[in-house]
């Protein structure tokens, strides 16, 4: 109708200023993206109170009697998991159906890729003993937690962090946050692509396969671009949930091989991770990528950490590389594309993240297969009862069965042959040896000669001391317990108490990458923070060729006693955050922080452009 009013001689004109006039209104909305979200946020609370249920469908939040009936009936299960046979007998489905899935579908990786590379892909397994605990957990009908850090390889969108939620779950117990409105922003990969979504929706599938009671888990992406395990062994918490089931960490390209370095941060990072509450299973998973400066990169510094930790790693150069090299015409299919369609050999496409995603997962079943095909969960048994009961073995947790060894009763510690059922599955050098030394008192615990190979019991746990120290009989670590505030955090920002200069910023193309910025010489901030240690540190973007400045930098106004922090180095293209010591000896408490631009700057073009991302402190 309308077209009709317009002269024929004017309609192709009228089309093509429509046409000009919706690309400009999609880069307007492209680059006011991060005030319209933000906008969004506050029209949501940032928490949702008063343990209220809430289901997440798509788009769809749902609440009340529905969700209330789901959240009770998953609490019915998860209450008294281990102590009774009710919880048994609930599980007993969800064992047989993995059973059956196994058995039907079980070499469906080795069909795929061949047991060979599948080996080669796996670094160090380790005992398993984390990722038992996951599987048990599904088994016994608990909301699982599987959460990722890394950075862009695993980046969902323009958020710091993605969510996605299946099933039910009580939102108040597990995160303060909405989550962000996802949006397809990953290296050549979209959100679904990812190879940590591929891997969440194979694990939703296979772990309950037949299942009536559906299994609530959450995924959280917590990947930050920029950002490697220096960044991460400090701010980790910002990202994912303390509750974590599962945690893969994704980080051997963003960390160089810097053996100096990031032996330090990963093992920070690892340590920190194992000893959360919850005690989740962790895997280092390293993607394939020819960029660096040499064929070494971070993931060979992360590996003896790995191993020490008994933390299993993937890593896709092991079975890959070679055969790359010899066939470089494989590059193209396998690799991202850059403007000129040449590939960029630092970024798989979907197809690595799919092989990704299905070379973890064969890990993961692997596990699983094993662990539900042990004797203790075949239908030998002579009758339901003695099924249950072994059921209940097999579905025991393990770490409490760590504490209940450690913290036996005296009662129970009179006669060694009370405590055989605590190493009746254990491996011969694996048992205690005499002498047996009954308690002289009442009050005073029995000791037994262990056996000198590692009991089941003690696997999982966190070494008492740390890589990098010497041996010694008594040392004992603390957790470090870091305090991180973050540009890529809405919980806990980085905000100056004092600033004049500073702004908040980051590239219309890139809303994802936050900084606090300046461009002006002179400019200054001030921040107040805590520390237990004394060690406080900045962590701040480096570059060749974004013309970055420096600034310097000092603690409770003693200007004199500052230090340089450069955002220019000569490090080819490389573009990532790298941390810089404020000060390491200070009194426990509180202090100020104070920051000032320079005028003198190392980039060769004198660029003076200083973009920081986070302030931390131990």
């Amino acid at each position: 109708m309308v077209s009709a009013l317009i002269p024929a001689r004017y309609r192709s004109l009228t089309v093509l200023l429509s046409v000009l006039t919706l690309i400009g209104l999609f880069t307007h909305l492209h680059t006011t993206y991060q005030p319209f979200r933000q906008h969004v946020h506050s029209l949501f609370p940032q928490r949702i109170r008063n343990g209220e249920q809430a289901w997440y469908y798509g788009w769809e939040w749902r609440s009340g009697a529905q969700g209330e009936d789901l959240v009770r009936g998953m609490e019915r299960v998860a209450s008294g998991v281990g102590t009774t046979m009710d919880v048994v007998r609930a599980s007993r489905e969800r064992i047989l159906g993995l059973q059956d899935e196994c058995r039907r579908d079980g070499d469906r990786w080795e069909r795929e890729y061949g047991r060979a590379n599948l080996r080669m892909a796996r670094s160090y397994e380790g005992s398993h003993a984390r990722l038992k605990q996951v599987i048990r957990k599904a088994l016994r009908g608990q909301e699982l937690v599987l959460s990722t850090i890394g950075g862009s390889g695993a980046f969902p969108g323009f958020g710091p962090r993605s969510f996605s939620f299946c099933g039910p779950f009580r939102a108040a117990d597990t995160y303060d946050t909405l989550p962000m409105l996802p949006v397809t922003n990953g290296h050549g990969v979209s959100t679904d692509e990812i190879w940590f979504s591929r891997f969440g929706e194979w694990f939703e599938g296979f772990m309950q396969p037949r299942s009536k009671e559906r299994i609530g888990y959450v995924k959280v992406n917590g990947a930050v671009p920029a950002t490697g395990s220096d960044y991460f062994s400090f701010c980790s918490s910002l990202h994912i949930p303390h509750n974590s089931s599962l945690i893969v960490v994704e980080l051997s390209i963003n960390d160089e091989y810097l053996p100096a370095e990031h032996t330090a941060n990963m093992e920070n990072l690892l340590r920190g991770l194992l000893e959360l509450p919850h005690r989740p299973a962790v895997v280092l998973v390293q993607a394939l990528e020819f960029h660096s400066a040499m064929m070494a990169n971070g993931g060979d510094v992360h590996l003896p950490v790995a191993l020490y930790y008994d933390v299993p790693v993937i890593s896709m150069r092991n079975p890959l590389a070679g055969h790359m090299m010899r066939h470089t015409e494989l590059l193209h299919p396998y690799f991202t594309t850059d403007w000129w369609q040449n590939p960029d050999v630092r970024h798989v496409n979907a197809r690595g993240h799919r092989d990704m995603a299905n070379v973890l997962a064969s890990l993961v079943q692997d596990v699983a297969c094993e662990y539900v095909g042990s004797p203790e969960a075949t239908d030998g048994a002579a009758d339901d009862g003695e099924r249950d009961t072994a059921m209940l073995e097999l579905l025991q947790d393990v770490f409490e069965l760590q504490d209940d060894a450690a913290t036996l009763p005296v009662s129970e510690m009179k006669d060694v042959s009370t405590l055989s059922r605590y190493w009746q599955h254990e491996a011969e050098q694996a048992r205690p040896w005499g002498p047996w030394h009954r308690p002289k008192e009442d009050d005073e615990p029995a000791r037994v000669q262990h056996g000198v190979w590692s009991e089941q019991r003690e696997l999982g746990q966190v070494p008492r001391l740390r890589f990098l120290q010497h041996w010694s009989e008594h040392t004992e670590n603390l957790p470090l317990e870091p305090q991180c505030f973050s540009t890529r955090s809405q919980e806990h920002p980085l905000t100056p108490v004092e600033s004049n200069g500073w702004r908040t910023w980051y590239h219309p193309d890139r809303p994802e990458k936050t900084y606090l910025f300046s461009n002006t010489t002179g400019s200054a901030f001030k921040f107040d923070i805590e520390t237990r240690l004394g060690i406080i540190k900045m962590y701040s973007l480096r570059s060749k060729t974004f013309g970055l400045g420096s600034v310097w930098c000092w603690v409770d106004g003693k200007r004199e006693q500052g230090v340089r922090a450069d955002g220019y180095w000569d490090n080819g293209n490389a573009n990532i955050g790298r941390f810089t010591t404020i000060a390491d000896n200070l009194q426990p408490g509180l202090h100020s922080v104070e920051c000032e631009l320079l005028e003198d700057t190392k980039d060769p073009g004198g660029g003076h452009e200083f973009r920081i991302i986070s302030l931390m402190s131990l």
